[in-house]
């Protein structure tokens, strides 16, 4: 050792090894001194908080409760939470008879910290206060037990819900069943950290069915809102047919799909989801159905747009011919008559050049017409449609 002392004389764990080796030969004096210079040597806060544990277990042995508490007190300056310095100091609380105060800490202490149930059981250190140790621990152990009884229930009921929701087959119901299974093999074992477990992943479940109830719900509604919208934005579209699409058969089987699907989104809202499986199946089969309905309904605007368009152009187009025969047989003669009489050096009629003249003014007043009465038609139907 004095040859690994000189070699390493700042190495903390030489000074630990002479504590340990001065502690076997009874000499407490040189163990103290060994063990005070490691914790002067040691750098990093696990290699302090492994010295003060010593330290405090040192002088434990050597029946100096204050000392040992100190150093106990050091650690939790250090290291605010570590196990093993509070371990400690609920040990010396108890030697020191300060009994209820050290066996509240000790239980809220192996609630945070469930391995130490275990220690609070078989450690010698407290084996001389297991009478009023154990009866506590067993009550703590039928605690344990109930909340895990009760969250075992609350999850095998949720899942009960959850599977109104899905189908056997769905991966998310093996898994819950493959959970519920370790559930009650962990409720044979009748242990402590059996029914830790058990809580455990009943909490988990609960959870992550919620979890999956919610996104399922969402996803539902969401698909529903979406198909409303499909619907409704194609009603707004043919609300300017409405007489004419009254008789249609597609239209009117659209009417009873829409009301089917208000009445999902009003169930799914008010969590009236027993038949969920069904609703959602039924949200994918109203999908299909509009993808063969809406093409049969957009088919019948446009019959009904050209046919709109139709009439009033040939409603406007025989205005407009009306106005150009009445021109050419009526007015342009009169007009020819009344140039001869006045402007007789002209002699428009003489020369034969009247029916000539008149021919081409209906023609060329035709074509204008059409070209007229199909800009303004476009612009009257635009209109029409747009109300």
């Amino acid at each position: 050792m004095q040859t690994c002392l000189k070699k390493y004389p700042e190495d903390y764990r030489t000074y630990c090894t002479l504590g340990f080796l001065n502690i076997e030969k009874g000499n407490h004096l040189q163990s103290e001194h060994y063990l005070n210079k490691a914790l002067y040597y040691a750098i990093t806060k696990p290699q302090k908080i492994f010295v003060l544990l010593l330290l405090s277990r040192f002088y434990d042995l050597a029946g100096d409760l204050d000392k040992a508490l100190k150093k106990i007190r050091e650690i939790q300056i250090i290291h605010r939470y570590c196990p093993q310095a509070e371990y400690q100091e609920i040990i010396f609380k108890f030697k020191q008879k300060k009994e209820a105060e050290a066996l509240k800490q000790l239980i809220n202490f192996i609630r945070m910290n469930r391995e130490y149930y275990i220690y609070a059981l078989i450690d010698p250190d407290l084996a001389q206060f297991k009478q009023v140790i154990h009866p506590k621990l067993m009550d703590f152990f039928k605690e344990s037990r109930q909340k895990a009884q009760t969250t075992a229930y609350t999850a095998e009921k949720g899942f009960s819900t959850f599977e109104k929701f899905l189908e056997e087959a769905d991966d998310e119901i093996k898994k819950s069943k493959a959970i519920l299974s370790k559930i009650s093999k962990l409720a044979l074992t009748d242990s402590y950290f059996g029914y830790l477990d058990m809580t455990y992943f009943s909490d988990s479940l609960i959870s992550a069915l919620g979890m999956s109830i919610s996104r399922r719900k969402r996803n539902l509604i969401n698909v529903a809102k979406k198909i409303y919208n499909r619907m409704e934005n194609f009603f707004n579209l043919a609300g300017n047919y409405h007489s004419q699409f009254l008789s249609n058969p597609s239209y009117k089987q659209l009417k009873i799909v829409k009301s089917e699907i208000k009445q999902i989104l009003e169930t799914a809202k008010s969590n009236g989801f027993n038949k969920f499986s069904e609703m959602s199946i039924r949200c994918k089969e109203i999908s299909k159905e509009l993808d063969n309905i809406e093409p049969k309904l957009k088919r019948l605007i446009i019959i009904m747009d050209l046919k709109t368009f139709l009439i009033i152009f040939l409603k406007t187009s025989v205005f407009i011919f009306s106005i150009i025969l009445f021109a050419g047989i009526i007015i342009f003669p009169a007009l020819v008559y009344y140039l001869n009489t006045f402007f007789p050096e002209s002699n428009i009629y003489a020369e034969g050049n009247t029916g000539f003249y008149q021919k081409y003014f209906i023609i060329f007043g035709i074509l204008i017409g059409l070209s007229f009465s199909f800009v303004k038609s476009f612009k009257t139907f635009l209109k029409y449609t747009a109300q």
